[in-house]
């Protein structure tokens, strides 16, 4: 995208993407602040990462995008024409009319990843994911969730997919666009339990106590009592929060605590039991039992198919 990088350019650290090269550097408006941009087949992925204090324009490095997925990790989205996206959310968001540009605002410290949508298949994505499409104005998302939604799990999940990219002549571009489609299956299936709830404090309920779980799942303790406790609901109301959703409160403590265990096989030499004891499972035998169901393949097979992860620790 840029044949030489000068001097007041730089590429974001330790950021989701990782195959950054020289030439996708962005110039930003602060020294501390980097972005790059890469793009192929229309599709744009672009990371802002750094330190800035105050609002800040970033100009978008291709006017062929016309929708832009933005999550919010750190500092403030302005998206023209909607409310602000906070830290923790994510949406669907047009530049304002005849700019192509986004603004932000920090106290601080700013992080943010965008996929620019191919306009050439936007016809299509809008008849599959109608939802997403909603919105009037320059703010995509549905009228009654313009301040976005939680970054959840199951975003975090294709996130971290993200992370072990590495730029190929062909391959990146097809793993970016399914990561795209997964994003927006993801956003459709938010909007669609949003729309069919007739109180949405109980969408909010449900998206905090996920949050709430995933902060607490290294606690022994953790249980839909104590949940409900701290989220100030009766056990009743946070039950139903999770109606219609694909876990209940336990399933989803166990979920999280299972995605933790296959973190631990693949990136740490620790046994099987020392695993199950750390994330309360009552043995072994009980943690591979429940990982093969949720993944299809027991923890040992796991282990040696990913013997990589655990060489690089």
């Amino acid at each position: 995208m840029h044949k030489s990088t000068p001097a007041n350019f730089s590429l974001p650290r330790d950021g989701y993407i990782r195959f950054w090269r020289p030439e996708d550097a962005l110039s930003m408006p602060g020294e501390k602040l980097s972005a790059a941009a890469f793009m192929q087949d229309g599709l744009t992925i672009m990371e802002i990462k750094g330190q800035m204090t105050g609002p800040f324009t970033v100009e978008l490095p291709v006017a062929e995008n016309r929708y832009w997925l933005v999550f919010q990790f750190i500092g403030t989205f302005l998206p023209p024409g909607g409310a602000p996206l906070e830290a923790g959310y994510y949406g669907l968001f047009q530049p304002g009319i005849g700019t192509k540009s986004f603004r932000f605002d920090t106290k601080h410290k700013i992080w943010a990843l965008m996929l620019g949508i191919p306009d050439n298949g936007l016809d299509a994505m809008q008849i599959e994911w109608p939802l997403s499409f909603a919105g009037d104005g320059p703010a995509a998302v549905s009228s009654s969730h313009q301040q976005g939604l939680p970054i959840g799990y199951r975003q975090q999940e294709v996130l971290k997919k993200l992370q072990q990219l590495h730029q190929k002549p062909y391959s990146t571009a097809i793993k970016l666009q399914n990561a795209l489609v997964e994003f927006m299956n993801i956003l459709q299936a938010d909007l669609q339990d949003a729309e069919k709830s007739t109180n949405l404090q109980q969408v909010a309920l449900y998206h905090r106590a996920v949050e709430y779980i995933r902060k607490h799942y290294m606690d022994a303790g953790l249980s839909r009592d104590g949940i409900a406790e701290a989220l100030y609901v009766s056990v009743r109301t946070l039950t139903r929060a999770f109606e219609g959703k694909s876990n209940n409160v336990i399933s989803t403590i166990r979920m999280v605590r299972l995605h933790r265990a296959r973190e631990l096989l693949r990136g740490t030499d620790m046994t099987l039991e020392d695993i199950a004891f750390e994330l309360h499972f009552a043995d072994a035998k009980h943690l591979s039992k429940m990982y093969q169901k949720l993944f299809g393949r027991s923890p040992a097979n796991d282990r040696r198919e990913f013997p990589l992860l655990n060489d690089e620790n």
